[in-house]
């Protein structure tokens, strides 16, 4: 549970993320079939529309011209390097699979940032992060959306996207910190559909339990508004001694 935003907030976190997406949706797509001599002024072009589109405030959009500012030099530079390798197929790209499990096929929606076609076979499933990305142990256990996507993509169930098995899985890292952004891959093993089934099996059987934490990652405080309504002490040393090796306790 979430409460209600309030009326008249600013431009928050994840509108800034929204626009971030815009921009690099807009370039990708603009850029798709050839690569500008100078993609700068498309880039600075492409992000006042974004900006505009958001209908940002105007002191905020002199941060945000800046952020982008920042990210666009490492931006172009890594592009370039990822065009050498695969073509764009798209952005924002959909798809829906069905899982089978004990009661039934549960249908299984995912939404690709960006998929690219590997000049020698295979895919690139990019997904742009306006922070921090998860690492590769929370993607194993945790941040499961990259390698849910590789296996719809293999299964051929992605709008506009071949049935072919992704070979680069990568988050896009746009903070504007450091050198402006940061590539970083992760690994998709074979068993995500099968874990994932596993666990649709499990929720199904009416002995389970539906803890609003299953597995903590963090102890940290609460996860929500509402998490003192959890009664939040009385299950958590149960579930921490549950969890699967590997899990944060």
């Amino acid at each position: 549970l979430y409460p209600l935003e309030t009326l008249g907030v600013g431009p928050d976190a994840r509108l800034r993320g929204e626009v971030l997406h815009r921009v690099m949706e807009l370039f990708v797509d603009r850029t798709k079939d050839a690569w500008p001599a100078d993609p700068a002024p498309l880039f600075d072009e492409l992000a006042e529309e974004a900006i505009a589109e958001a209908v940002v405030p105007p002191a905020e959009a002199v941060i945000w011209r800046a952020r982008l500012e920042r990210v666009k030099p490492w931006f172009l530079e890594t592009e370039a390097a990822r065009r050498t390798l695969a073509a764009p197929l798209g952005t924002e790209l959909d798809g829906k699979m069905p899982v089978p499990t004990v009661a039934g096929d549960v249908t299984l929606k995912g939404r690709a940032d960006r998929i690219d076609r590997i000049a020698g076979g295979g895919l690139a499933i990019y997904d742009y992060k306006a922070g921090a990305t998860p690492t590769q142990k929370q993607v194993e256990i945790f941040a499961k959306q990259l390698p849910l996507l590789a296996a719809m993509a293999e299964a051929g169930v992605i709008a506009d996207t071949p049935a072919e098995r992704a070979e680069i899985l990568a988050y896009l890292s746009l903070s504007g910190a450091g050198a402006g952004g940061r590539e970083v891959a992760v690994e998709a093993t074979d068993d995500t559909l099968a874990g994932l089934t596993a666990l649709l099996d499990e929720f199904f059987n009416e002995a389970t339990p539906y803890l609003p934490r299953a597995y903590v990652e963090r102890m940290l405080g609460y996860a929500s508004d509402y998490a003192h309504l959890y009664r939040f002490g009385e299950w958590v040393e149960e579930v921490a001694d549950a969890a699967p090796p590997g899990a944060a306790r």
